[in-house]
């Protein structure tokens, strides 16, 4: 479950489910107990809060709620201390199950310092063993007979995997960094930064900023596109309040996906990676032409043209950086991709600012920039056989490998087995893009070969996610002047905690991620494209139901959008 310890905290939370079988990998043993007759998957089993033993307690479970125990039994937890909180355990067949004191402890506070017991006290005959139980257990929920008449519930111990999320420590400054050579990770395609308007409080809201080597501008959005379709085609939940700024007065246009942003620019305080201090940033009010599509808060363009000074994020990240580390580096990793046999779902990655290493990437090899055109470089390219010699060179983090229209014959109408080799070569090293990194199937068959290559009219060449899936990527200035840059490419070496390909189909086996299992529902069997509805699976309720074309906007039956829903006709 998502958990914040005083130095450290669980984001990412997921799991996985099957159905038909008696054993799941990364589950241990199960021991199981009968379930009590018409109650459904609740047991009898021996409670020990501390040193008092209660027999014959009843236990019932729930995927998303917090341990929660009858009123009864709460002053046993109620202001205790991390150090005073008893030990919990529950017993059946012989066989005793430990609910961690530290699974009862949550740091949410800005400091990380004030103990919020996760127990709750509840008018109940029973004790429900939540997410923070769960944690450490797998759940069975098995029919004793064929018949599906008589019920177990089995409980195994939690085997480690190496795909399952890790602890990581906390983004902040405690340690006197000022935001330098602190990682910074992200789920998702492309790089995400938080932002805050304020630095002090007990709860200060996060944005999330969009990071793009491809723009230099930078804005943020305004209360005045927080609801959905009003400039953006999402909800924004934390935006920048314009009454905390100053407005200076200088009205902003900025074309974005089709559409013109615009607004004005203010001064406030901006809290991103190493910066931390009164700015001036372009905020965005209203849009010209359709809501665009961006799914978050604030867009920081990396990019810069003739200087620095013209792009501001990254003239402020290497600024603020130490000397001798004027560098961010990212670990972008494999991107959203349907192979033959395998796919690949669960994009993530991780940037650090100020430091000239990332754990997860090889020895850098760097080319200087350019002279004032941002991150481009010269290199030769191979495609096949053909050669090209000092070609421009630019990268993207959520863009397609790109090529001149000139070249693209080369790929054009080309299979699996006679796509090209391509290869960068600079400083006397050479960086491979994969084949099959220019592949993609998402047919329903996984047959029909999609080609990950486009192509415009252009100078150079554009080496996108399919290129930076397999190399680490560092943006340096060559002196603590900033008056040099170089870029830097690394291999990109594979961690135990890494996401993993996925082969399919996976008949019966359900990966999820979240506080909550979820199963994916379909309402049509057949078609080239067929919309995925999500259901909330539940210990706690008996009923089902989905909702309809009349549910789908947001506050009409639930407070959130939804996409996919049941079409009565």
């Amino acid at each position: 479950m998502k958990l914040n310890d005083r130095t450290q905290e669980i984001k990412a939370a997921r799991g996985v489910f099957e159905i038909g079988e008696t054993t799941l990998e990364g589950c241990g043993e199960f021991v199981f107990t009968d379930t009590i007759d018409n109650e459904g998957w609740t047991i009898e089993a021996s409670v020990k809060i501390g040193t008092e033993t209660i027999p014959n307690a009843k236990i019932a479970f729930s995927f998303d709620e917090t341990f929660t125990v009858p009123t009864a039994q709460f002053d046993k937890f109620k202001d205790k201390t991390d150090a005073t909180l008893p030990e919990f355990s529950i017993e059946f067949k012989n066989k005793a199950f430990a609910l961690k004191k530290e699974n009862l402890q949550d740091y949410r506070d800005e400091k990380h310092e004030v103990l919020t017991v996760l127990v709750k006290p509840e008018n109940r005959d029973s004790f429900l063993l939540g997410k923070n139980f769960l944690t450490d257990y797998c759940i069975a929920l098995k029919a004793k007979d064929d018949a599906v008449t008589k019920f177990e519930v089995g409980l195994a111990p939690i085997v480690s995997l190496g795909t399952d999320p890790q602890w990581e420590n906390y983004v902040d400054d405690r340690d006197g960094k000022n935001g330098n050579g602190v990682k910074h990770t992200y789920q998702g395609e492309t790089p995400i930064i938080n932002l805050q308007y304020k630095n002090t409080g007990t709860s200060i809201p996060i944005s999330k900023g969009l990071l793009t080597l491809e723009e230099s501008f930078t804005f943020v959005l305004a209360k005045a596109c927080q609801a959905k379709d009003s400039c953006t085609t999402y909800q924004h939940n934390n935006v920048f309040d314009t009454s905390t700024g100053t407005d200076r007065k200088k009205p902003v246009s900025i074309p974005y996906k089709g559409s013109t942003l615009t607004g004005s620019t203010y001064q406030g305080l901006l809290v991103a990676g190493n910066i931390n201090g009164n700015e001036d940033f372009d905020v965005i009010t209203g849009v010209t032409g359709s809501a665009v599509d961006l799914e978050q808060d604030a867009v920081l363009g990396l990019s810069f043209g003739d200087s620095l000074s013209t792009g501001f994020p990254i003239n402020k990240f290497l600024s603020n950086a130490p000397n001798g580390k004027k560098s961010i580096i990212f670990r972008r990793g494999p991107f959203r991709q349907q192979l033959k046999y395998k796919e690949f779902k669960s994009p993530s990655g991780s940037f650090v600012i100020g430091e000239n290493t990332l754990e997860g990437c090889g020895p850098f090899i760097y080319r200087d920039t350019i002279d004032k055109a941002g991150w481009s470089i010269k290199a030769t390219v191979k495609i096949g056989e053909v050669q090209l010699d000092e070609q421009t060179i630019s990268f993207s983090f959520d863009k397609l490998f790109t090529v001149p229209t000139r070249v693209f014959g080369q790929f054009e109408d080309k299979t699996d087995e006679t796509l090209p080799d391509v290869t960068i070569e600079f400083e006397g090293q050479t960086f491979e893009l994969n084949a099959e990194n220019l592949q993609d199937y998402r047919d329903e068959k996984h047959k029909v070969l999609t080609l990950l290559v486009e192509h415009e009219d252009r100078e150079g060449f554009l080496l996108g996610k399919n290129f930076l899936r397999d190399y680490c990527i560092a943006l340096r200035a060559k002196d603590d002047a900033l008056t040099g840059f170089q870029v830097g490419l690394a291999p990109f070496l594979r961690r135990r905690s890494d996401p993993e390909w996925e082969s399919y189909p996976a008949p019966l086996k359900f990966d999820y991620y979240g506080e909550s299992p979820l199963i994916d529902v379909q309402f049509a069997k057949t078609g080239s494209s067929i919309p995925i509805s999500k259901a909330l699976l539940t210990l706690d309720e008996t009923f089902t139901f989905f909702l309809s074309e009349g549910c789908k906007a947001k506050d009409s039956c639930t407070t959130f959008d939804h996409v996919n829903v049941y079409n009565p006709t």
